[in-house]
C-alpha cells in the first residue's frame, strides 16, 4: 500500500484537484469518530540468518595468485573491498576492485542477503566485464562455501566454486576459488586470495 507517496516515481504526489470530493473524504473521517489516530507500522528486522555475515564486514585488502584458467590472466594480484550493511541491515553490499602484475583490472558490486523462499543465503555479483553470477552461500562457523557456474569469453560456461576460511580472530580470511569443466568431477584452482581486516 502506497501512502502520501506516487508508486512509480517516488516522490511526493501532488493533487490535481481540490473542492467537493475533498470534503466528503473529511466528513465521511470525521463521522467514523471525533479523532483519527494513525497506527504506527512495525518496522520489518532482519532475521539471524543474515546476521552470520558480520564477521566479514569492513575494510578488507588482499592479494594472492591466479594461476592459468578460461577467466583471468596467471598473475599476481591485488586489491580491497568493503563491505557494510544496507536496506536496514537485511543485506550486505561489497564493493570490490583489484589489480594484477600484467595491468589486468576487475572491479564489482556484491549484494548478499537471506531468501526465505529457498531459505538460504544468496549472493548476487556484478562485475566491469558485464558478468551477473548468483551463489547460494553456505556459512559452517568460520567457513564459507559458494558454488555457481561461470561462462567464458568462447561462451563456454563451467561449474565454479569458492571456499574460504577465516581465522579465531576475525582478521584472516583465506580463500580459494576452482573451476570444473567436466561438470564437477575434476576440479582446478583458479585463484587463491587472503584477506587481511583493515577496518569495522
Amino acid at each position: 500500500m502506497f501512502v502520501g507517496r506516487c508508486p512509480l516515481f517516488g516522490y511526493r504526489c501532488r493533487p490535481r484537484f481540490l473542492g467537493a470530493k475533498l470534503v466528503v473524504v473529511f466528513v465521511a473521517l470525521a463521522a467514523c469518530g471525533h479523532g483519527v489516530v494513525a497506527q504506527a507500522v512495525e518496522q520489518a528486522k532482519p532475521g539471524p540468518e543474515i546476521k552470520e555475515l558480520a564477521r566479514w564486514v569492513g575494510k578488507w585488502t588482499y592479494s594472492g595468485q591466479s594461476y592459468a584458467n578460461p577467466f583471468s590472466p596467471e598473475a599476481k594480484f591485488s586489491g580491497e573491498v568493503t563491505r557494510r550493511w544496507v536496506l536496514g541491515g537485511f543485506f550486505v553490499e561489497a564493493r570490490w576492485s583489484d589489480k594484477d602484475e600484467t595491468g589486468y583490472f576487475a572491479e564489482g558490486i556484491i549484494l548478499t542477503g537471506y531468501d526465505p523462499k529457498v531459505k538460504k543465503l544468496i549472493q548476487y555479483e556484478f562485475d566491469n566485464e558485464g558478468i551477473v553470477s548468483r551463489l547460494p552461500i553456505t556459512i559452517d562457523g568460520r567457513s564459507v562455501i559458494a558454488p555457481t557456474t561461470r561462462t567464458d569469453r568462447q561462451g563456454k560456461t563451467y561449474h565454479v566454486r569458492y571456499t574460504s576460511r577465516l581465522s579465531e580472530d576475525g582478521t584472516t580470511d583465506i580463500g580459494k576459488m576452482e573451476y570444473s569443466a567436466d561438470g564437477g568431477r575434476e576440479w582446478k584452482t583458479w585463484y587463491e586470495p587472503t584477506y587481511k581486516k583493515v577496518s569495522e
